[in-house]
């Protein structure tokens, strides 16, 4: 099977970071908020407290439940599933952006892509070597967080599979 690439989807995601003294927030953001209740997973509130102090912080994920270190963030997917990240990785993954322009990043950042992706595509049909290689600058510019395949080449005919002097099509 040959290797393909893929990018990642920008995203705007909510978080909020374990920092050991904010279990209530943590907990407002992942099930709700606990001030109005007196009980937790069937345990007095002051009862969970000491059992996250005692194993830790627990998030219950897709794929199961996960431990948060103090310090890590907790995000929430586009289908309100929650995570742990660790903080490295979260620094390298996410920039922080206003939160009342969340929405509009995302509606922008994915029109951007859908308007990139329709002009590689006919700049790949029409055997445009220079227009791809111009979106794939307009993505690496405006989109730095991105992850493109590795240049082998230097030349956009080969890096996009292009014969000389044939069009895509014509292959």
């Amino acid at each position: 099977m040959t290797i393909k690439y893929f990018r990642k989807k920008p995203v705007v995601v909510p978080a909020i970071q374990w920092t050991g003294n904010n279990l209530r927030e943590v907990i407002s953001f992942t099930d709700g908020p606990p001030a109005n209740r007196t009980e937790f997973l069937r345990m007095k509130w002051d009862e969970y407290c000491d059992l996250v102090a005692r194993d830790g912080l627990k998030i219950f994920t897709l794929e199961g439940k996960m431990s948060a270190n103090v310090g890590d963030w907790i995000l929430k997917g586009l289908k309100g599933e929650h995570w742990p990240c660790k903080k490295d990785i979260f620094d390298l993954t996410y920039d922080e952006i206003n939160g009342e322009d969340a929405n509009a990043v995302q509606k922008d950042v994915i029109s951007l892509e859908a308007a990139m992706d329709i002009i590689e595509k006919k700049a790949k049909d029409d055997g445009s070597p220079g227009l791809i290689y111009w979106v794939d600058n307009v993505r690496k510019a405006l989109l730095p967080k991105t992850v493109r395949p590795p240049v082998i080449k230097d030349t956009s005919r080969e890096i996009y599979g292009l014969s000389a002097g044939k069009k895509e099509s014509q292959k």
